[in-house]
C-alpha cells in the first residue's frame, strides 16, 4: 500500500523528497524498519515451517500412493494451498493406517 508522509505520523517528507521537492510516497509494506513487518514475515515464517513439517510428516508416512499424489501434484505447479491441502488428505490417511506415535515420530512397541 503506497503511503504519503502527510499521513503518517510525523507529516515531514523524507531528505531525498525534500530536495527533490516532490511528494513523498513510500510502500508501507517495504519498510522493514517497522515491526509489523517483522510481525507478518514472523507470520509467513511459521506458516511455511507447518507446511514444510506437513509434507515432511506425509512423506514419511504416508503410503507410496499418497507420496505420488503429493509429488504430482508439486510437480504440477500447483499452489501451496492446493499442496497442502493434498498433504492433509494424505496424512489423515495415513494416521488412521498407522500406529499412533509420540511426539518423536516414534510408534509404541
Amino acid at each position: 500500500m503506497n503511503v504519503s508522509a502527510d499521513e503518517q505520523s510525523s507529516g515531514i517528507p523524507c531528505l531525498e523528497c525534500t530536495k527533490r521537492n516532490s511528494r513523498c510516497i513510500f510502500e508501507q509494506s517495504s519498510d522493514k524498519r517497522r515491526k509489523s513487518y517483522e510481525r507478518k514475515m514472523e507470520e509467513d515464517l511459521r506458516y511455511y515451517r507447518g507446511v514444510l513439517d506437513d509434507l515432511l510428516e506425509a512423506i514419511r508416512h504416508s503410503t507410496d500412493a499418497n507420496v505420488d499424489r503429493i509429488l504430482n501434484i508439486v510437480r504440477s505447479e500447483s499452489s501451496i494451498s492446493e499442496i497442502q491441502f493434498m498433504v492433509k488428505e494424505g496424512l489423515s490417511e495415513s494416521e488412521s493406517s498407522y500406529p499412533a506415535r509420540d511426539e518423536h515420530g516414534i510408534a509404541p512397541v
